[in-house]
């Protein structure tokens, strides 16, 4: 299984890369993902050229009994991606093809 990368490990990779410390490149992905968050809750959808495109679609609230006990979860938006097929022919590369090693 591969290892997780967390939003430290990217802050850490793209400070190391560029002319920014790591607090300006921290501030600018909370940027980023604050703009995310306020284009997805007014059901706009983000695509980003080369990556793929994000959105939300309404999931349907159910009724769920426990016992005697019945819950009616309410509807609500859950966050899809699909990624691009630029991104999906670079993942599935092999390790010669693209100068990696895929284990």
């Amino acid at each position: 299984m591969a290892e997780k990368i967390n939003i430290e490990t990217i802050i850490n990779n793209i400070a190391e890369k560029s002319n920014y410390s790591r607090t300006e490149v921290k501030n600018f992905l909370d940027i980023i993902i604050s703009k995310f968050k306020e284009y997805l809750r007014a059901d706009e959808k983000i695509e980003i050229r080369g990556l793929g495109t994000f959105y939300t679609k309404e999931h349907k609230g159910r009724y769920v009994r426990l016992g005697t006990k019945i819950i009616d979860s309410k509807n609500h938006f859950i966050t899809l991606f699909k990624e691009s097929k630029v991104l999906q022919r670079s993942v599935n590369l092999t390790g010669e093809e693209n100068g990696t090693s895929k284990s």
